[in-house]
């Protein structure tokens, strides 16, 4: 049994109350290990899952004194800006966790020119091929409903290291805030949360306005426009993946109903 089955058990047993418990469990089970990419790391699918450890008493992970970034978003569709600022965190911590959110609502959906909206777990396929080509072995995907409650979680989930927040000095750092309270800090063993602005980073536009998820979904179908805002680390067995990944055969992205990896990736959601 994949350890992260066991896992989600052994969280799923101090959950009392829970009414949804018996789909969450089934679905951690018909996940399979096999094939999960190497930076996708079964402890940290679900949003699901992360919000159980909070439920478990005593259950922190010692970090070793690590740095550890948390980098937070849609990524709809993955771009080399979002590389440039997975790379810019793997480069000053020691580990980087980026957690891509699901889009639980109609406000947040972000559709192509062809009215599709990419799941999170292809958006963390794209990610994982990109940290690939960028040779970043201290970062791994996390899929995630609810980035704050995300981030709540497994700061707790942590003891004896730093956290840093990924951000580019655009978002709105406002919604962090709750994370630099001492009420907070006062739940959390011995982690020391960084200070927010001073850590966000500047867009990547090599001078290119173009370097948006808004452009990349504009020219979802367009090699030659993708090829300027995708990263130049992709070799061209890499990007014909990414291409095939953002424009699938079938026309539209994969369902969660019908596609194994969305049990892999998705799992409890």
């Amino acid at each position: 049994m994949p350890k992260y089955i066991d896992r989600a058990q052994e969280l799923a047993a101090h959950a009392k109350g829970r009414t949804d418990l018996p789909r969450f469990i089934d679905k951690i089970s018909k996940a399979r290990a096999e094939g999960l990419p190497k930076r996708f790391d079964p402890n940290l699918l679900t949003n699901d899952v992360m919000s159980l450890v909070e439920m478990v008493d005593g259950k922190v992970v010692d970090q070793n004194g690590k740095t550890i970034a948390l980098i937070p978003g849609s990524f709809r569709p993955p771009h080399k800006g979002h590389l440039d600022m997975i790379r810019h965190y793997a480069e000053i911590c020691d580990e980087v966790i980026v957690a891509v959110s699901g889009q639980t609502n109609v406000a947040s959906q972000r559709y192509d020119k062809f009215g599709r909206s990419m799941p999170n777990f292809v958006a963390g396929e794209i990610l994982e091929i990109y940290c690939e080509a960028a040779h970043l072995d201290n970062v791994q995907i996390a899929m995630t409903l609810n980035p704050m409650n995300w981030i709540s979680a497994t700061v707790r989930h942590f003891s004896n290291c730093k956290v840093m927040f990924g951000l580019s000095k655009k978002d709105d750092m406002s919604r962090f805030s709750a994370f630099t309270t001492d009420r907070f800090k006062d739940t959390l063993q011995n982690v020391e949360i960084l200070p927010i602005e001073e850590n966000a980073i500047n867009a990547t536009t090599d001078g290119d306005s173009n370097i948006s998820a808004t452009y990349v979904r504009d020219h979802i179908d367009d090699k030659e426009a993708l090829k300027k805002v995708l990263p130049s680390e992709l070799s061209d067995q890499q990007f014909d993946e990414v291409y095939k990944l953002m424009n699938p055969e079938s026309g539209d992205y994969p369902s969660m109903t019908d596609q194994a990896r969305a049990d892999k990736f998705n799992a409890g959601q």
